[in-house]
């Protein structure tokens, strides 16, 4: 029988290297629940240092569209949703000299641009300037018919309530004939992550599981089952709610949706953005 030789001062080192493997493969772990739960991981703010206040309010032409990530608690969820940090945008205009925001917040209202800087996330912003000639007194007065309007929390296409980048897409519309942005059917974002879920659940109270073959209690988690479900030969329409069935198809506009029209070229950015 062979005999066990320990080297020296090899015991020594056993636990503690034990103890580390396993804390690295609990971090493993734990990054790759998070990575499945919470979605992707934020694109970076970059730019270091930045503009102040002063510097950017020089680079700014009335019609720009600035783009923030704001702190709010449905932030996460669209960044998620959209594959983006930007989640907030508005419009820039000039009056009596001071530097405004026209935006969809709750109730939609105008913003001295210092302040609507302020509240996004590290101060961070991107400015996006569209490329056509427009008469910006027109967007301005388009988009001011909602003014101390109702935001829309549903993300829904109609006018009696607004969100950021539907009050952009249509001062734009309605003002100078410009598109800016592509619609997409709410059913192509991503659902993958529990804030995203939660967050629809909580607003629209969506039922994607009536039947008993897919009793889901009303949970996103199984967004994919369901879609999977709805393009095979089983599919049954008629089990499902009809006003989640057509929230599905309805049309949305997403803020990275509008930042990357183009229609639009960047003037400054702090942000990575493919």
């Amino acid at each position: 029988m062979q005999e066990n030789i320990t080297l020296p001062g090899r015991e020594k080192y056993r636990k503690p290297a034990m103890f580390i493997f396993s804390c690295l493969v609990f971090l493993g772990l734990m990054l790759s629940i998070s990575y499945r739960v919470y979605g992707p991981p934020q694109i970076q703010i970059t730019h270091r240092p930045r503009l102040n206040t002063e510097a950017l309010e020089s680079l700014l032409k009335p019609g720009d569209l600035v783009f923030q990530t704001t702190v709010s608690a449905q932030s996460g969820p669209i960044a998620r949703a959209t594959h983006s940090p930007l989640t907030h945008v508005g419009i820039v205009f000039q009056e009596k000299g001071k530097w405004l925001v026209l935006e969809a917040v709750q109730p939609v209202k105008i913003t001295p641009f210092a302040q609507f800087k302020s509240v996004g996330k590290e101060g961070a912003i991107c400015i996006r300037r569209p490329q056509a000639e427009f008469d910006v007194n027109k967007v301005i007065e388009a988009g001011k018919q909602w003014l101390d309007g109702p935001y829309d929390y549903l993300f829904g296409w109609g006018d009696d309530k607004m969100y950021c980048s539907e009050l952009v897409y249509k001062a734009f519309e309605k003002g100078a004939s410009l598109k800016l942005g592509d619609l997409q059917a709410v059913e192509t974002l991503d659902f993958s992550s529990l804030a995203v879920q939660e967050l629809m659940i909580h607003r629209l109270n969506l039922d994607f599981g009536v039947s008993e073959r897919y009793q889901y209690h009303s949970n996103l988690m199984h967004y994919k089952t369901f879609l999977a479900w709805r393009n095979s030969q089983d599919w049954k329409p008629e089990l499902f709610s009809e006003d989640t069935l057509n929230y599905l198809k309805s049309p949305i506009l997403t803020p990275i949706s509008q930042f990357r029209s183009k229609l639009l070229t960047t003037v400054y950015c702090e942000y990575q953005i493919d």
